[in-house]
C-alpha cells in the first residue's frame, strides 16, 4: 500500500483490528477522559507500534496487561503532530494495547465545545467532533490514515441532562451511572471497519424524531420538527441509492443537526450524518446534501481512498452518485443542472489556485502538506466529471452496472483503494482512459 505522508503509521508492521472506547465526558472542563483498548495485528515481529497523536495527555500505556515503556516523538513536520511509540518485543501475531489519556481543552482540533449561548435553545452546552481529515489524532491515538480501518465499541459516561450520539449503532437505551442519577451510560458498536476520521461523537440538548424505518433526525428541540419535515425524503433516497449500489450495510441512517457553528454543509459519519441547519429551507430545496451524504455510505465509507492524495476517489464518485439519485427522484434535467453548476465551481477553484497549481491535479502531491490545505472543489467536480464523461462514451446503464460491481468488489475484497500508475478497476473503460495525462496534470483549458 502507498505510504501516507500525513501519518506515522506503518501498515506493513501493524494493523488496528478493533477498539473499545471508555469515554467520560467532562462537559464543564470541556475535555474527555478516555481509556482506549486496541487489538493490534503484528505483521512483523518485535517492531514498535507508531500511533498518530496531537496534544493528548498520555497517562498510561499497557501492552498485553503489562506497563509499557512508551514515548512521544515529534513529527518531522509539525503540522502532523507527534507519534506515540509503543515498544512491542513480542513474537505474537496479535497484541492488546491499552491507553489511558485525556484530551486537551484548548488544543483538541477534533472537538468543538459550545456554550449554551451558542445553541438555539440557550439551555445546555453542546459538543461535536469533526475528525476529517487528520483531526482524529487530537481526540485519540490512532493510525490516522484512511488506509487503516477498525471496528469499535464504546461506553460513554455523560451528565444526565446531555444526550450523547456516536457514529455507530446504539446497543441499548442509556442507563443511569449511579443511584443519584447524575450521569447516564451509553453503549454503541460499529461493526463495519472504519478509518479514524469517521469516528464521531456529539452531545447536548438533543431530541430525536423518526423520519423512516431506518432513520431518526436528531436536533435541539426547537429545530427537530423543521428538520424532520426537511429531510422527509431520506428513505426514498436510501432506497434509490440501494438500487444503484447494492444493500445499505450500516443498519441505521440517522441525521444530526448541530448548532449553526458546524463548519460544513454535511459530514458523512457512518450511521450519523451531520448537516448544517443552514439547509433547513422549509421547501426541501437543499436536500441534495442528504443525497450526497447518503452516497458516501458506499463511496467513501465502505470503499475509501487509502491516502488523502486520492481524495477524489471518495468525493468524485460521491458527487457522481449523488446526481444519479437526484436524476431518479427529480429528473435528468435537474441532474444536468447540478453538473453544470459543479463545472462552474470547478472553474472557480482552478482560477483561485492558478491553472498550473499542484492542487488542480486530480491526484496532487501532498508531501509535507496538511490535507486541509489542499481542500477545494477540484476532487469533487473534476472526479465526477470524469465519471460523467465515461457515461457519455459508454452509456448510463453500463456505468451504473460498473458502479455497482466496482463497489461490491472493492468493499468485500480490498476495503480501501488508491490510484497509482493506472492500477484501478476501470476494466470497462480501458480504451479511453488517458491515465497519466489526466490524473497527474494541472487543470488547463478544456477538461477532456
Amino acid at each position: 500500500m502507498e505510504n501516507d505522508h500525513a501519518s506515522v503509521a506503518d501498515l506493513s508492521c501493524h494493523r488496528l483490528e478493533s477498539a473499545h472506547f471508555h469515554i467520560d465526558v467532562k462537559s464543564e472542563e470541556e475535555i474527555f477522559d478516555i481509556s482506549l483498548k486496541y487489538v493490534v495485528s503484528c505483521l512483523q515481529p518485535k517492531k514498535s507500534l507508531y500511533l498518530d497523536m496531537e496534544n493528548l495527555h498520555i497517562i498510561e500505556v499497557l501492552l498485553d496487561g503489562e506497563r509499557s515503556d512508551w514515548s512521544v516523538k515529534e513529527h518531522k513536520a509539525k503540522q502532523f503532530g507527534s507519534a506515540l511509540v509503543i515498544p512491542c518485543n513480542s513474537d505474537k501475531n496479535q497484541v492488546v494495547v491499552e491507553i489511558k489519556f485525556q484530551t486537551d481543552k484548548k488544543a483538541c482540533s477534533a472537538v468543538q465545545w459550545l456554550p449554551a449561548s451558542s445553541t438555539a435553545g440557550k439551555k445546555l452546552p453542546f459538543f461535536f467532533s469533526q475528525c476529517q481529515a487528520i483531526n482524529a489524532r487530537s481526540l485519540y491515538p490512532c493510525q490516522d490514515t484512511p488506509g487503516s480501518k477498525f471496528t469499535y465499541t464504546a461506553e460513554v459516561h455523560a451528565p444526565a441532562n446531555i444526550a450523547v450520539l456516536l457514529a455507530a449503532v446504539r446497543k441499548s437505551e442509556p442507563t443511569q451511572c449511579n443511584e443519584h442519577d447524575e450521569c447516564k451510560v451509553y453503549n454503541y458498536a460499529q461493526e463495519i471497519p472504519v478509518p479514524s476520521y469517521l469516528f464521531a461523537i456529539a452531545g447536548g440538548d438533543i431530541t430525536g424524531k423518526k423520519i423512516g424505518p431506518r432513520s431518526t433526525v436528531w436536533a435541539e428541540p426547537s429545530l427537530v420538527e423543521a428538520a424532520a419535515h426537511e429531510f422527509a425524503e431520506t428513505e426514498n433516497m436510501l432506497s434509490t441509492a440501494e438500487k444503484l449500489c447494492g444493500p445499505y450495510e450500516w443498519g441505521v441512517y440517522d441525521i444530526l443537526v448541530p448548532p449553526a457553528s458546524f463548519p460544513f454543509g454535511g459530514m458523512e459519519n457512518p450511521c450519523l450524518t451531520y448537516v448544517t441547519p443552514a439547509i433547513i429551507a422549509g421547501d426541501r430545496s437543499l436536500d441534495n446534501v442528504i443525497a450526497h451524504e447518503i452516497s458516501h455510505s458506499w463511496t467513501g465509507n465502505l470503499v475509501t481512498n487509502s491516502t488523502w492524495e486520492h481524495f477524489w476517489l471518495n468525493e468524485g464518485h460521491t458527487d457522481y452518485l449523488e446526481r444519479l439519485i437526484v436524476s431518479e427522484l427529480q429528473g435528468e434535467q435537474v441532474r444536468l443542472l447540478h453538473i453544470c453548476i459543479g463545472l462552474e465551481e470547478l472553474r472557480e477553484s482552478v482560477e483561485a489556485f492558478g491553472h498550473e497549481h499542484e492542487f488542480t491535479k486530480l491526484v496532487p502531491n501532498l508531501h509535507n502538506v496538511h490535507p486541509d490545505d489542499s481542500y477545494s472543489r477540484v476532487p469533487y467536480e473534476k472526479g465526477s466529471l470524469l465519471l460523467y464523461h465515461l457515461e457519455t462514451v459508454y452509456g448510463k446503464d453500463k456505468m451504473i452496472t460498473w458502479l455497482k460491481a466496482y463497489l461490491q468488489v472493492q468493499f468485500y475484497f480490498f476495503k480501501t483503494i488508491s490510484f497509482l500508475n493506472g492500477e484501478y478497476v476501470y476494466e470497462f473503460f480501458v480504451q479511453v482512459l488517458f491515465f497519466t495525462i489526466f490524473f497527474y496534470k494541472p487543470t488547463e483549458g478544456d477538461l477532456f
